[in-house]
């Protein structure tokens, strides 16, 4: 019995927590990447294929990953969009640091850009969400390399 009630205390927890929660910034708000590109998240949702990367720098398995992301983002720059996202929140010059100490070199923004993109924060890293006109097709848990980035692009791109 106690184990049930311990259960339901959870379960009213997270249900307010959850209540509590902030609002969503709207969708027609301006993402700015660290290049300096402005987007919209409407414009990004718009893309045909969109590959968003949540990683940090305390992630080993992240830093394994970013070299490939780099390959696939430049091999297929002309039909897939990549975008980088730092999970702990970094802004401005930090994050512009942490981006040249893990040798990113595609399209990199804050935690604005997924949450206007209505994508739940990551629990394990990296998570790759790939999108498809806006539409969440797959979520890559851990490291992914070139060939697991390239499987999810249609046939005639891979």
């Amino acid at each position: 019995m106690q184990h049930l009630n311990l259960f339901s205390a959870a379960i009213l927890c997270t249900a307010i927590v959850s209540a509590c929660a902030k609002p969503e910034a709207p969708a027609t708000s301006e993402l700015q990447t660290v290049e300096g590109q402005l987007q919209t998240a409407a414009t990004l949702r718009e893309a045909p294929l969109l590959f968003v990367n949540y990683w940090a720098t305390w992630c080993g398995p992240c830093r394994k990953e970013i070299p490939e992301l780099n390959k696939f983002a430049l091999e297929h720059k002309d039909s897939v969009t990549v975008v980088a996202i730092n999970f702990d929140g970094s802004r401005g010059d930090q994050l512009q640091q942490e981006i040249e100490e893990m040798g990113i070199t595609f399209a990199s923004t804050d935690l604005q850009a997924g949450e206007q993109l209505e994508l739940t924060k990551p629990s394990v890293l990296p998570t790759t969400y790939v999108l498809r006109n806006g539409k969440l097709i797959n979520t890559l848990l851990g490291p992914q390399t070139l060939q697991d980035l390239q499987k999810e692009l249609p046939a005639s791109d891979g």
